[in-house]
């Protein structure tokens, strides 16, 4: 005898019921492993290599700025650095000796400008008098402040600018009175503290930028752990709801199960 109407659409929505279940099942246990993986990963997060801070940029001061000021118009001639208030230096035979070798290089190349610039000989500057005109002084505290780098910037600046043609030809359109070296050799100066302050500032934003992105790292590493461990726990909670969907999947497969076995035991009945 064929079964009763209300029995058949039982046994189909219990059939809708466990497939829906075993699609919920599959759909629970690939979220609860992925967000689990996901979770470890995020968990075991650590920084990421900062970009170490860059060094300054050394100090470096060029001709043709100076040549491009000098050009446009006579520049006073500044006298020679003086530090007559200054107190007496301590005896330091080593900086006296570097003094005294860079003045000597410097005539070298002053008086290479003398001759290009066709100075008449009883108006050229002796080295004596050259000599003379430095303030050893005042070249020794500047030599220890600044040190080599700023005597080798010096020499190389004034070598390159007093054998320049340009400003050979304004010495020879001003007669031999262009009265450059005092000029330039403050100009170079301070030009080579401004670079020198430049150097130093960049070193500082450069030490603050490693610090900020050091700690803007760690905090984003804190943040993905504790991300991390919240998804574990959620991936947890994921699990347990796949093991409840899993009980009420076998509990619907024990009821299809009782309701073969009445089928079984009704069919001898009507026979």
């Amino acid at each position: 005898m064929t079964r009763p109407l209300l029995t058949r659409i039982e046994d189909a929505y219990l059939k809708i019921f466990r497939i829906a279940l075993l699609v919920l099942l599959t759909l629970v246990l690939v979220a609860s492993l992925a967000m689990a993986v996901q979770g470890a990963r995020k968990a075991m997060s650590k920084p990421e290599a900062i970009q170490p801070a860059r060094e300054a940029p050394a100090p470096a001061v060029g001709i043709d700025a100076f040549i491009e000021e000098f050009d446009k118009q006579p520049m006073p001639d500044t006298p020679p650095p003086s530090d007559a208030g200054g107190n007496p230096a301590k005896p330091d035979t080593a900086l006296d000796d570097k003094v005294t070798a860079q003045i000597r290089k410097l005539y070298g190349y002053f008086d290479g400008y003398q001759q290009a610039c066709r100075i008449p000989l009883e108006a050229q500057v002796d080295q004596r008098t050259f000599e003379n005109s430095f303030d050893r002084r005042v070249m020794r505290n500047l030599f220890k402040e600044l040190g080599d780098p700023y005597i080798e910037s010096q020499a190389a600046f004034e070598k390159a600018l007093l054998s320049h043609p340009r400003i050979i030809e304004i010495c020879v359109e001003r007669r031999g009175r262009a009265q450059v070296f005092w000029t330039s050799m403050n100009w170079h100066l301070e030009q080579w503290r401004v670079k020198v302050k430049e150097s130093e500032e960049f070193a500082v934003a450069e030490a603050e930028r490693v610090e900020r992105e050091t700690a803007e790292e760690a905090a984003r590493v804190a943040a993905a752990k504790a991300a991390g461990v919240q998804q574990l726990l959620i991936s947890l909670g994921m699990f347990g709801a796949f093991i409840s969907l899993a009980l009420l999947l076998i509990f619907a497969k024990i009821e299809s199960n009782l309701r073969g076995v009445q089928v079984i035991e009704r069919a001898p009945q009507d026979a």
